[in-house]
């Protein structure tokens, strides 16, 4: 009876090691697009690589990085593809997936041709995809139907122990109506805003199933679009008054053990006590 109690215990310390080692995720401030990178305890993601003129910020967030081993770029509009080539030309780069769209835009084919010169595997990922990463899982939710370049975005949740995020590329209201039509899981602790939070994106059925508890927001400061609209934060403020933004917070980062999770801002700000609302948003308390 010892011998097999020990045995258990064994296994529960082998079970908890392989699950509630520290990941960490940042939300890494390029401007007006999106890079979020989340290390494990042997691998390094990198989601998307901002636009071309946020460069330096970004290669200075992955400095001390000696590899990426997976690069994943959710579509190939310039402000989520922009730095691929360069990051190819000047850091090791394991595996790549994206949606497989086409483009003829010149990062993206930039970005083919780097993976081609650096001869980096480049997988098409698809809903129901599934990767492994360290005890957490990253299952991909992106549309199977065929809609405009945006609501194409590869969609994943990562899990990880009794933590979630949902990371939603730049789709819209029609690609959260697909997927929550088909039924999948989008509960989540932390939500990756779309689209930078435009008022196109974060339809109120779609942030109430995923009814997260932190939001973060990737969007550059004063930019031209007006990133993130009144209409998708105020639908955020419906279920949580835990918004960042990286044009007010800096870097976002998320540590989390897969029990707990903690999110810390680069700075802090009060940009949402003085941000516009629509007039119907009268609580911050979820519905």
């Amino acid at each position: 009876m010892k011998k097999f109690i020990a045995t258990i215990i064994f296994c529960l310390i082998i079970f908890c090691a392989s699950i509630c080692s520290a990941m960490k995720i940042s939300v890494l401030d390029v401007g007006q697009g999106d890079s979020i990178l989340i290390e494990s305890d042997t691998q390094n993601i990198l989601v998307d690589t901002g636009p071309p003129e946020s460069r330096e910020k970004l290669m200075t967030a992955i400095s001390h990085l000696p590899k990426i081993d997976k690069l994943i770029i959710t579509h190939p509009h310039a402000d989520h593809v922009g730095n691929a080539f360069y990051l190819i030309e000047n850091k090791p780069v394991g595996m790549a997936y994206d949606n497989g769209e086409i483009s003829a835009s010149s990062y993206y084919l930039n970005y083919l041709a780097g993976l081609s010169m650096e001869n980096i595997e480049r997988v098409t990922l698809k809903a129901g995809d599934v990767l492994n990463i360290d005890g957490a899982t990253l299952t991909f939710l992106n549309p199977i139907a065929t809609y405009d370049v945006n609501n194409n975005s590869l969609v994943f949740r990562l899990a990880y122990g009794n933590f979630s995020m949902l990371f939603t590329g730049d789709i819209g209201f029609m690609a959260e109506a697909e997927i929550l039509a088909s039924g999948a899981n989008v509960s989540s602790k932390v939500l990756k805003a779309a689209h930078h939070g435009a008022k196109n994106s974060a339809s109120c059925n779609f942030v109430r199933a995923v009814n997260p508890e932190a939001v973060i927001i990737s969007a550059g400061k004063n930019n031209r679009f007006k990133h993130p609209s009144k209409e998708a934060v105020s639908i955020y403020r419906r279920f949580t008054n835990k918004i960042y933004c990286t044009a007010f917070n800096g870097c976002v980062t998320i540590r989390t053990d897969g029990q707990n999770f903690q999110v810390t801002p680069e700075s802090g700000s009060d940009w949402l006590e003085n941000f516009e609302l629509t007039k119907e948003i009268i609580s911050v308390q979820k519905i």
